[in-house]
């Protein structure tokens, strides 16, 4: 197995890993034996694509040993972030404030776009 050091914002050595087979046929998460407490925290994607894989950046040298467990590099991970970011659902603010630009446009050209 390749290591992949990286240093959070507090300069706390972590590793990023890939949870690959996450949910069980009930639906019911399985972590692989990590310790869930030192998961650092917002960290976790999930990806809604069906994989069933779970990436999250964990605050310990010390792994269990699974073949559903792997360390990831921290461009990996950013682009795995991004993808998901990218495929996000606009909230609703933010869908109000594109309204609220389209109104605004359609006033001050006259009522014509």
């Amino acid at each position: 197995m390749e290591y992949f050091w990286t240093f959070n914002e507090r300069g706390t050595l972590m590793k990023i890993l890939k949870i690959s087979n996450l949910l069980d046929d009930y639906g019911t998460a399985n972590y692989k034996g990590i310790d869930l407490n030192k998961i650092i925290p917002g960290s976790q994607l999930y990806p809604q694509d069906g994989s069933n894989t779970a990436y999250l950046k964990y605050g310990s040298d010390i792994l269990p040993s699974d073949a559903d467990l792997t360390e990831i590099t921290e461009d990996e991970y950013n682009q795995i972030k991004t993808l998901i970011d990218r495929n996000k659902p606009q909230t609703l603010e933010n869908r109000i404030g594109l309204m609220e630009k389209a109104v605004d446009d359609i006033i001050l050209n006259g009522g014509t776009l």
